[in-house]
């Protein structure tokens, strides 16, 4: 193993694997170092019971954007089928639930129980996220502007970002609902029943530490609509979830990226303010 990179990855989670990977493709010698036994971070399979291996973490794909697939060649080294998440079944009590669908006329019938209104309103709500969700898409494959520097290149990469989104409009102020009010706040104009509101906020929830009332909850609502796409469906890669993080590591691999695991980082070595070398726990 060589002892000098042009690139060290400190973590071999999925964001590190991926960053790993398109710094290899690039043509730089680059390592990833992970302090666990296995890769993946949160995108892991473990053998929790002997001879079968569990998602431990997360759960779904679908976060998982359909350029970085393409750009990495993620089913050719690998990655297989996903399985459509399905339905989403809530039970409200003993005798009622709710059901959401990928149908909106299911959807629909399932809010009829509580509310005519809400039914009615539902086609227009998804296509309304459906549309912010389009946008916000491109947004987080942008590399975020510093309007606070004051050269020439920072003014010029600011002023091609306004230009590319000068017919945003009125998605602007959608953007702001998004990022700014709560989940409950967010849906109170659409939907009258709180029992479908407390469905849609339930989504506000996850993998979040706040409630549907505080606010900027919105945004992890939208996540479940900008997650999936007809390229990256929101479901269950088979093999587990663990599957995508192999498949990144060997499409990094086949370009000479090095990976080490049960390599812990103690230290950043740093010279003129630019690092230069990592020391790990074993030395």
């Amino acid at each position: 193993m060589s002892l000098k990179y042009d690139a060290i990855v400190i973590g071999g989670g999925h964001n590190g694997l991926t960053c790993g990977a398109y710094l290899a493709r690039a043509g730089l010698k680059t390592l990833v170092l992970e302090r666990r036994h296995v890769i993946g971070g949160a995108v892991v399979f473990e053998e929790v019971v002997p001879g079968f291996t569990f998602s431990v973490f997360s759960l779904l794909t679908g976060a998982l954007s359909s350029k970085v697939i393409r750009e990495l060649e993620l089913h050719k080294f690998g990655l297989d089928k996903v399985y459509d998440g399905g339905d989403i079944f809530v039970p409200i009590s003993k005798d009622e639930y709710l059901s959401l669908s990928r149908d909106a006329r299911k959807t629909q019938q399932s809010f009829e129980r509580f509310s005519q209104h809400d039914a009615r309103a539902y086609p227009d709500f998804r296509a309304y996220l459906e549309e912010i969700g389009l946008l916000f898409r491109r947004l987080m494959l942008e590399t975020p502007v510093d309007p606070t520097k004051g050269n020439w290149k920072a003014f010029k990469r600011t002023a091609e970002f306004l230009w590319r989104y000068r017919r945003i409009g009125g998605q602007f102020y959608r953007v702001v609902d998004l990022m700014t009010q709560s989940a409950d706040d967010y849906l109170a104009p659409w939907f009258e029943s709180s029992i479908v509101r407390a469905v849609f906020a339930y989504w506000a929830s996850i993998g979040n530490c706040a409630g549907p009332k505080t606010p900027g909850s919105a945004y992890c609502m939208l996540d479940n609509v900008i997650g999936g796409s007809k390229e990256s469906p929101r479901g269950h890669v088979r093999g587990g979830m663990g599957a995508i993080a192999k498949a990144i590591a060997a499409s990094g691999t086949a370009f000479g990226l090095q990976i080490l695991t049960d390599s812990e980082v103690r230290e950043v070595v740093t010279q003129n303010g630019r690092a230069i070398s990592v020391i790990t726990a074993k030395g």
